[in-house]
């Protein structure tokens, strides 16, 4: 299990420092119970990212948005992060309320989020296949080693190793040292509405160390400014596993779908007719 550093800033806040699959985490958590709050600290966060980070600031799916513009939407594979958080937070206080959304299944579980925003302009993917494009080309032979071991077919070592040396220089030119997250979840206690929110300052490269680490002094800086309830210390253990299931939910309906969605699923064991 990777080594999670905690730091208490105060009750409701929280910075996490931990390894992920795309690089160092600097995460703070942030408790809130008032939506006034919640979009002032949301447009705290984007104009200290603006300002030290990313010149464009946070942006969210163009499908979120029309979410919550229209109601309704047509969710999109694969979709990139291209709509400003601020036009985002502006239709909250132009309506007074706080969408609250989420993705085909994940609402079986209850997974509904506020905001999932990030400063990073490829998709997921893009960034995965860069991040195991750079493993393997630190070290090919042991990662070959690796996947021909006891297979029964073996890899062209030499072709696959230009394919994806090719494949990461494509890549590498639009990767940038550093990105910001910033994303916020619906909770409660005692049926009390709270507020979750998470600001993820990842580091890709080593170059990017010296401004997350500027960009995490002047957040914490600001977001001191707002109260909120008491975090407890699994904030961050149940955070993390609400996103990975999450995106696990629709594979998880796949396979089990049929007792899933189904209350009365022991009836279909038999049938009324012989």
């Amino acid at each position: 299990m990777a080594k999670v550093e905690i730091d208490v800033v105060k009750p409701n806040l929280h910075v996490h420092c931990y390894d992920s699959l795309f690089g160092r985490v600097n995460g703070i958590y942030l408790g809130l119970d008032d939506i006034n709050s919640f979009v002032q600290s949301a447009r705290a966060v984007n104009q200290v990212v603006r300002e030290t980070l990313h010149a464009d600031g946070l942006k969210v799916k163009e499908s979120d948005l029309e979410a919550f513009k229209k109601g309704h939407t047509k969710w999109r594979d694969s979709e990139t992060y291209t709509a400003p958080l601020d036009e985002y937070l502006d239709i909250f206080e132009e309506r007074g309320r706080i969408p609250v959304l989420n993705r085909q299944y994940a609402d079986l579980f209850k997974l509904d989020y506020i905001i999932d925003s990030t400063t990073l302009e490829l998709s997921e993917l893009d960034l995965g296949n860069w991040k195991k494009a750079r493993n393997v080309l630190s070290n090919p032979e042991k990662a070959f080693d690796g996947i021909d071991e006891g297979g029964p077919l073996k890899l062209d070592r030499t072709r696959s190793l230009d394919s994806i040396r090719k494949r990461y220089e494509e890549l590498d030119s639009k990767i940038p040292d550093q990105i910001a997250e910033l994303e916020v979840i619906p909770a409660s206690l005692s049926q009390k509405p709270f507020f979750i929110g998470f600001v993820g300052l990842v580091e890709l490269r080593e170059d990017g160390r010296g401004k997350i680490e500027s960009a995490q002094a002047k957040l914490v800086d600001k977001l001191k400014e707002f109260d909120g309830p008491c975090l407890s210390y699994e904030t961050h253990t149940y955070y993390q596993q609400f996103w990975k299931l999450f995106g696990d939910a629709q594979n998880i309906v796949n396979s089990y779908g049929d007792i899933l969605l189904n209350p009365n699923w022991q009836e279909r064991f038999f049938r009324y007719d012989p």
